[in-house]
């Protein structure tokens, strides 16, 4: 029943109910705190003292969140969500514990403020962790309408209980579900990232950075006056409601009153929120919805004024409550969507912090100078009330025109939402007004749109007579998917067009609306593809399509035409066949002479037919540069079969190493964990040196998709590529220590020495040489320089797989670019970061602390080395030596050149003893290196 209502995915049941539990268990929490804070203060204090605790409120909550951001980034999103509810429940009971004194009850009014923002905080950056992108698209709104059940839950609970104890110990009941929300949190399954702590700075007060935008974008700053405006207006009604109650109420009614109007109040917020909100938005469109809630308000303001009466008071507060979380939000929402998404993301968080609670300040100060002069009775917040919603209505009003021109502009863009977000009125009469323009990308924005959101039918027949062959092809595209009979006689006409895409599509739509004449007629076209797509869509409703005279006349066809045909009906099957038709997929590509490569018609056409039985056809094409990401995309679409290929082709010492080069992104692709695993052990197993390089780079795109939810949650072994990244950083310190002994009998050349070089470990070119020119030995230098650049980013590759939640890449920025205090930074952080590596990080201070190329050397020895006897550094001759017996056919190759060159009689004896054994380092001495190099007579 739930899957009906909400799209729930497999393996999101459990997590999605444990949320909703969570946040109905804040908000009921909240609530029935609120309603012991508001009965209590009333109770013990004048309600002028309202407006301080709004002030001081409106401060202490921009400290919050900045202080709940940095508890998540600290302790990781789990630990200071289970910390920050001990805390709460532990700060509840303590006010529990004391007598309700006037200090105490102020004091607790301002702590559920508090509280208040701190938890939703956490809870939003707990749920943001658990669930992609996409996954909140679907499943925030069912998320939050849970919140407000618990809201109306706490309030229905609270009022029952204050039947029967004070108000005083509701306090114990709040805390008392702050800790069973603290227990469910602890049994959600764990995510990536979710317990990971972040030890990097936090920006306290981002918000402040944007208030640039304010002058810069003057819709932002509409929006941010309407927020502002609505935010001072629902605060000045609180506040008289809160002050009314008092007045009218005594001590003993007013904990009842205020439970049961609390829940009363949160049971129409959630019928608005599930059943009014959306349909009133898609009717009235976003503008004209805008001005329910400030007109509504300015009736009840007028009211008060009028009658000063207690109900026109109830009213506005009932209005407030029942809208502000729901009517109100969604319009405010929607109107920042048209934006560019960096523009959005900067106005929510200056709205949020800097607006929203300015606006509160300012509000309540006001309430301050109106009780100093007495005019703090109900005819004056009502006045004023009053004129805030017309302000309101006038913003409102004002920001139509605005939102439209945003909304052109993110049209013309290609910015617009997905279909998760329904159109409004004013919305579509944009779009409309786009389908007449000139230009062709803004007609297929809107085109789109309409698609997406299912606004097909309002797509005009009259599109067709479009000049644009791109536009009357989307056009026809859409009709094809929309049973309707207007477009029939003017896509008839355009049998005759010009372009053969437009005839191919006419094709289609005709044929999809039951004119299979057209198609018949199509038949005879001198274009391949209108051929194709004729043939194709006669055959689309057979049972079997692979034994359609049409189609297996196409396969055969040895014209000079033939392969076109083929090619041409592998796109339109890529494009429109489904599984029907893996046999017709099959023929084709084996009855292409000599198998010869389709590109990505074949791709896209086994992507969607799954043809499992060619995915070793798929993955001999991924060497292939022609269709190289469809033939990716297509193996992923083959599920396991896919995936059971690309793992035998990595088993197979006889493949071609162009195409071991492309295995690890083709697996990669997957984004799975079977992926991870599988790349993991090829890591370990393999001995290639750009293989592994290439693996590692695969495993860093699956970790940052993960990171960035396009994909699900992944498991690193943490433990695997800690090892990895002490082997690479010893291999580096070796390195180093063979170039620097090499670099002491080198000339500089002046090429060389003329080029920038980094400020990075890898400075021992500082160092005297003797006199003397060696081509060789600049090309053997140059090449043990990048050497060993790359074996320092391969380290913190490794690195960045082991610390997922870091930003390595910067790291290893500052240590390779950077200067000394950036050095010093990276140095300090890398000590923090390996403190439970004990080698590691011994490595990385030796790597990366500022040391004399010497020293680096002694000290990396004494870590690495284990015998006494190798502590001794390494000389000349014996560096050339290692590199001679190096594994690297390029680096021994050029060693052994180096060695003929310097005519030492010892290393001229292991550079023939080396040729001799690897014949492929004459290969390369005779293609790499000028020829007076004679590998031949060495």
């Amino acid at each position: 029943m739930l899957r009906r209502i909400v799209d729930l995915r497999e393996g999101e049941g459990r997590v999605l109910a444990s949320t909703s539990a969570i946040l109905a268990l804040l908000t009921g929490a909240h609530t029935i705190l609120e309603t012991a804070r508001d009965t209590l203060f009333l109770s013990k204090l004048p309600p002028s003292r309202l407006a301080w605790v709004y002030v001081l409120l409106a401060v202490l909550s921009l400290f919050a969140g900045a202080l709940s951001s940095a508890m998540s980034k600290r302790f990781g999103r789990r630990a200071g969500f289970v910390a920050t509810l001990g805390i709460c429940a532990y700060a509840v009971v303590l006010l529990y514990l004391r007598e309700p004194t006037p200090p105490t009850v102020f004091v607790l009014y301002v702590a559920t403020g508090v509280i208040g923002t701190i938890l939703t905080l956490q809870f939003w950056l707990f749920a943001g962790q658990l669930f992609t992108v996409a996954q909140g698209k679907r499943l925030f709104g069912p998320m939050a309408a849970g919140g407000v059940a618990g809201a109306t839950l706490g309030a229905t609970t609270a009022a029952l209980l204050l039947r029967s104890i004070t108000p005083t110990s509701l306090l114990l009941a709040s805390a008392g579900m702050f800790l069973v929300a603290g227990v469910v949190v602890t049994a959600i399954p764990a995510a990536e990232g979710i317990d990971a702590e972040d030890r990097s700075p936090t920006r306290a007060f981002s918000g402040l950075t944007d208030i640039e935008l304010l002058r810069s974008d003057r819709y932002v700053a509409l929006v941010g006056g309407l927020v502002a405006i609505a935010t001072a207006t629902v605060l000045l009604a609180d506040y008289l409601f809160k002050s009314s109650a008092a007045r009218m109420l005594g001590p003993d009614k007013l904990g009842m009153f205020l439970g049961v109007f609390y829940a009363v109040q949160n049971a129409v917020a959630l019928v608005v929120q599930v059943f009014i909100a959306g349909p009133l938005v898609r009717r009235l469109g976003v503008t004209t919805t805008l001005l329910v809630f400030p007109v509504l308000l300015l009736t009840g303001g007028v009211g008060v004024v009028i009658t000063g009466a207690f109900a026109m008071t109830l009213a506005l507060k009932g209005t407030d409550g029942s809208l502000r979380h729901s009517l109100h939000r969604v319009t405010t929402e929607l109107l920042l969507l048209p934006l560019p998404v960096e523009t959005r993301d900067r106005a929510k968080r200056l709205i949020e912090t800097l607006i929203g609670r300015g606006a509160q300040a300012v509000a309540a100060a006001s309430i301050v100078a109106l009780s100093m002069f007495g005019l703090g009775d109900a005819q004056t917040l009502g006045i004023i009330i009053a004129g805030l919603s017309l302000a309101w209505v006038g913003t409102a009003i004002a920001i139509r025109s605005p939102y439209l021109d945003v909304f052109r502009r993110a049209l013309a863009r290609g910015e617009l939402p997905d279909g998760t977000h329904e159109l409004d009125l004013s919305s579509v009469e944009t779009i409309m007004e786009s389908l007449a323009s000139t230009d062709e990308a803004q007609v297929i924005a809107a085109i789109d749109l309409l698609a997406t959101t299912k606004r097909r039918r309002l797509l005009p027949a009259l599109i067709l007579y479009h000049e644009s062959p791109i536009v009357l092809e989307r056009a026809l595209d859409v009709f094809a998917n929309e049973p309707r009979r207007d477009f029939q006689p003017l896509a008839e006409r355009l049998l005759g067009h010009p372009e053969a895409g437009v005839r191919a599509e006419a094709v289609r739509a005709l044929a999809a609306a039951g004119r299979r004449e057209a198609a018949e007629m199509a038949l005879d076209d001198s274009d391949p593809k209108v051929r194709a797509y004729a043939a194709f869509f006669l055959a689309v409703e057979a049972p079997d399509p692979h034994t359609d005279a049409r189609i297996v006349a196409m396969i055969g066809d040895t014209t000079s035409e033939g392969s076109q045909l083929r090619r041409a009906l592998l796109d339109v099957i890529g494009e429109h066949g489904d599984d029907r038709w893996s046999d017709v997929v099959v023929d084709v590509v084996h009855r292409e002479p000599g198998r010869r490569p389709l590109g990505p018609s074949a791709a896209s056409a086994i992507q969607r037919t799954r043809t499992t039985s060619l995915a070793s056809y798929v993955v001999e094409h991924l060497a292939i540069r022609e269709g190289r990401s469809q033939y990716r995309t297509a193996l992923v679409s083959l599920g396991t079969a896919g995936f059971d290929a690309l793992r035998d082709a990595f088993a197979d010492p006889s493949v071609p190493e162009r195409l071991q080069r492309q295995l690890p992104r083709a697996v990669a692709a997957f984004g799975t964990q079977e992926a991870v695993d599988l790349l993991s052990e090829r890591l370990d197993a393999e001995t290639s040196d750009s293989l592994r390089y290439r693996i590692l780079r695969a495993l860093g795109r699956l970790s940052t998709d993960a990171r960035n939810g396009v994909v699900g949650r992944l498991k690193f072994d943490r433990k695997r590529f800690e090892r990895h990244a002490e082997l690479q950083l010893t291999e580096y310190l070796r390195l180093f220590e063979l170039t620097l002994a090499i670099e002491r009998k080198v000339p500089p050349s002046p090429v060389a020495d003329s080029a920038p070089r980094p400020a990075s470990p890898e400075r021992a070119s500082s160092y005297p040489r003797a006199e003397g020119d060696s081509p060789v030995a600049d090309v053997l230098v140059g090449l043990l320089r990048d050497r060993i650049a790359t074996e320092l980013e391969i380290s913190f590759r490794f690195l960045q797989l082991a610390h997922r939640n870091e930003d390595i890449e910067s790291v290893h920025y500052a240590v390779v670019r950077g200067d000394k205090r950036a050095r010093a930074t990276a140095l300090e952080f890398l000590d923090l970061l390996t403190i439970d590596e004990a080698l590691v990080r011994s490595l990385l201070r030796v790597v990366v602390d500022e040391l004399d190329p010497q020293e680096r050397v002694r000290r990396s020895k004494e870590i690495i080395e284990t015998e006494r006897a190798a502590l001794a550094p390494i000389g000349h001759d014996e560096a050339v030596k290692r590199l001679i017996r190096n594994d690297d056919p390029l680096l021994a190759a050029l060693a052994a050149a180096y060695a003929t060159e310097a005519g030492l009689p010892e290393l001229v004896t292991l550079a023939r003893q080396e040729v001799e054994r690897r014949p492929e380092l004459m290969r390369l001495g005779r293609e790499r290196f000028v020829p007076r190099l004679e590998l031949s007579h060495a």
